[in-house]
């Protein structure tokens, strides 16, 4: 009853905690009903046969609807990012549920990647995130340790529900942002993810470092210095799919297929017509119900 009262997207994991308490407390009841029918005069054999047979049939009514075990898309995106990209490199995004939650475990329990920089640019507005990225990442953060005081300062009044200046809270924070990639970029490859470039870049939330310049390869953007070709051998992406799907599962096939044509469009602006034709053909292939505008698929009759 608390839980439900989320309105958010995401809200099947809230209940994660109401499935387990009643999952739990009903051992107790089939513990107590087996006590009382224990006392009646059923035989034996039809006694496990009459308790069982209600969570079987539980079991066979959902377990296709519920089963996830076939779904890998998650953590063959994630690791595919993780794999396709140089040692060290920085990324920066908020796809938590893509690549930031599913990287924790991989980086962090499997020790996959590690030497990959994940910044989550949601959690940049909390302060003890920083804590993190310095037990984590210590080189990557070395050189905006100005601005982190500064934003923990800042950023203090909030968390204590106290008065606090938004302008100068927002202000530090697409500082933060900014220097992060300014102080990196010379030691590591600094990628960001499309969701930035869709949402945050067209609101100005986010901007790159004046002279500085995007360009797609594989699922992310790299952020480069000079505005020229930058050829990209595509990476072997392999990513499973299942008959299984849902919201997140359809966001992040029409993410992929976005990436890809993005990339198709990168090639088609430097005149690499047939480069080009690689990607749409891979969308295509793959994942046959994202939409190409015609205009484009008519570059490719001729």
């Amino acid at each position: 009853l608390y839980s439900i009262n989320y309105d958010i997207n995401d809200i099947d994991s809230y209940f994660l905690l109401a499935y387990i308490s009643l999952s739990f407390f009903s051992v107790f009841c089939f513990a107590e009903s087996l006590k009382y029918f224990s006392k009646k005069t059923f035989s034996f054999r039809i006694r496990p046969a009459y308790f069982f047979v209600i969570p079987i049939l539980i079991l066979g009514f959902n377990f296709s609807r519920v089963n996830q075990s076939n779904i890998h898309i998650f953590e063959d995106y994630t690791k595919s990012i993780l794999s396709g990209i140089e040692k060290n490199s920085l990324i920066l995004t908020y796809q938590w549920d893509y690549l930031v939650s599913p990287a924790y475990y991989f980086q962090f329990v499997e020790n996959f990647r590690k030497d990959v920089c994940i910044v989550d640019k949601e959690l940049l507005r909390r302060s003890w995130y920083y804590k993190q990225l310095d037990n984590n990442y210590p080189k990557v953060v070395d050189e905006i340790q100005n601005e982190i005081i500064a934003f923990i300062n800042a950023v203090k009044p909030f968390e204590r529900e106290d008065n606090f200046d938004p302008n100068l809270l927002e202000t530090i924070y697409r500082k933060i942002m900014t220097n992060l990639i300014v102080t990196n970029i010379d030691e590591r490859n600094c990628y960001i993810t499309p969701e930035l470039v869709q949402n945050e870049m067209r609101i100005g939330e986010f901007t790159l470092p004046e002279g500085f310049y995007l360009v797609p390869e594989g699922l992310l953007f790299r952020i480069v210095r000079e505005n020229r070709y930058y050829k990209y051998e595509l990476y072997d992406y392999e990513i499973r799919k299942s008959e299984n799907n849902n919201q997140y599962i359809e966001q992040l096939k029409s993410m992929i297929s976005m990436m890809y044509l993005n990339r198709a469009l990168y090639e088609i602006q430097f005149q690499n017509i047939e480069a080009a034709k690689i990607y749409i053909i891979k969308i295509q292939e793959e994942y046959p119900e994202y939409r190409i505008n015609p205009e484009i698929l008519k570059l490719f009759e001729e």
